[in-house]
């Protein structure tokens, strides 16, 4: 078992693993925060159905907001 501070060094080398970044933000809830940064940093809209559904999951998850810019 490792610091907190390395554990997320761990993540952070996963930033581009959207598959292992879903796997990490369920191991534990030390963890869940920063993977759901990565997974979250960039989102890429394609179609009007693909905005709305982004517009419904942060109307329901709006303490993700402020990862948004």
């Amino acid at each position: 078992i490792f610091p907190l501070d390395i554990e997320e060094r761990f993540i952070d080398q996963l930033e581009e693993d959207v598959a292992a970044l879903r796997c990490c933000a369920l191991v534990s809830r030390l963890w869940h925060p920063r993977s759901r940064y990565h997974l979250l940093r960039s989102i890429r809209i394609r179609t009007r159905a693909e905005y709305l559904a982004i517009c419904r999951f942060l109307e329901d998850n709006q303490d993700l907001c402020s990862l948004v810019r």
